[in-house]
């Protein structure tokens, strides 16, 4: 491994420990505020939920602009915040509730129960980090009995309490979808494990080997928006939030962090280019026929990674709220001009048949199993 790419690697882990750290303290502002939010809604005190709800969602708009790198960024939760102002909107005119028409006994029963589903949610909360545990552990059949047993609490939560506001985050919507594919999450495990190699001068992550072929993305996703499809080419016409929400899932799935690569790790990962290779290694111009061929299907790089230059252009992680890097070139290009490792930054809702992507896994294979 060159020292250049230990540098790369170093200076991406340190910048990414800077953003976390950074961004920490206005995500636990966030989560505070919409905890006071959710439960002053599940106590009928409109005008203060409706005035904390507009806090809250002010600080996750501001978190979500201001890192969108980070780990806390979370565009769901702001959708999530923006739906329950309106329906407390919505609400604003009904009849007087217990707590303002001066029914403590029942403002009190409502505290109780806001109490009650706040410790479920909790043992909830508790139930899917073991099953992450076990799915990071490679122990999906233990992980799917946890998952079952959450779910279980949920309905009864949500049978019983069906007013009561869920925890702030995506963990009813991730137990949600580990249930629902549950019976899959062996085969979705070997087959994303399969594809990992150890990003160079980095061993704490692993990049998948080629382009999200189609399949996964349909395995994970539930459709296709690729307008050359073929169960084995690269997904294509997706945009940037699109290949996020892919990492998310992928990363329930594996119990651990997945993510779009940063261009420095694409690079990494590409080390140095052989012209003389890469006329044979990237589908260009000269050898494509003007479209996109299967994922992995050519001949691998040094490191063994295939079509980090050719076949699609990939999303990177480098981003801001309106624009996103796209690395490495695509089919309709010359073989000199990938070459010179092409950049370019583009709208984050662009889609494109010459755009696809793969993902970057938080995951030390060096470590024991038990370990992870």
């Amino acid at each position: 491994v060159s020292p250049t790419a230990k540098n790369i690697a170093r200076e991406a882990r340190l910048e990414q420990d800077y953003t976390e750290q950074a961004a920490a303290p206005l995500a636990a502002e966030v989560d505070a505020l919409t905890a006071a939010a959710r439960a002053a809604a599940a106590t009928r005190h409109g005008d203060e939920a409706r005035s904390r709800y507009a806090a809250a969602l002010e600080a996750r708009r501001r978190l979500n602009r201001e890192f969108p790198r980070s780990r806390y960024a979370d565009i769901a939760a702001e959708e999530a915040l923006v739906r329950e102002l309106a329906a407390l909107g919505e609400s604003r005119d009904r009849p007087a509730t217990a707590a303002a028409s001066g029914r403590p006994a029942e403002a009190d029963a409502a505290a109780n129960q806001a109490r009650e589903a706040a410790a479920q949610w909790r043992r909830i909360g508790e139930l899917a980090d073991q099953a992450a545990q076990r799915l990071r552990r490679r122990d999906p059949a233990g992980a799917a009995t946890l998952v079952r047993e959450a779910a279980t609490l949920v309905e009864d939560l949500r049978a019983r309490l069906p007013r009561a506001p869920a925890p702030a985050g995506d963990l009813a919507e991730r137990l949600d979808y580990l249930s629902a594919r549950g019976a899959d999450l062996a085969a979705l495990q070997a087959e994303a494990y399969g594809h990992l190699l150890p990003l160079p001068g980095n061993g704490a992550v692993s990049l998948w080997r080629q382009e999200i072929a189609q399949e996964i993305f349909t395995r994970v996703m539930g459709r296709n928006p690729s307008v050359n499809p073929g169960r084995s080419l690269p997904v294509d016409s997706v945009t940037w939030d699109q290949a996020r929400e892919v990492c998310r899932r992928l990363g329930w799935i594996l119990g651990t962090v997945v993510r779009l690569p940063r261009e420095e790790e694409s690079r990494a990962a590409l080390g140095r280019i052989d012209p003389a290779r890469l006329a044979d290694e990237a589908w260009h111009a000269g050898n494509s026929a003007n479209r996109s061929r299967p994922a992995g299907h050519g001949r691998p790089n040094v490191a063994g990674f295939y079509d980090l230059l050719g076949n699609l252009a990939e999303w990177q992680d480098n981003a801001d709220r309106a624009e996103a890097a796209v690395f490495g070139g695509s089919f309709v290009q010359s073989a000199a001009a990938l070459a010179a490792m092409p950049v370019e930054r583009v709208p984050r809702d662009r889609r494109s048949a010459e755009i696809g992507f793969r993902v970057l896994v938080e995951i030390d294979f060096a470590k024991p199993v038990d370990e992870r």
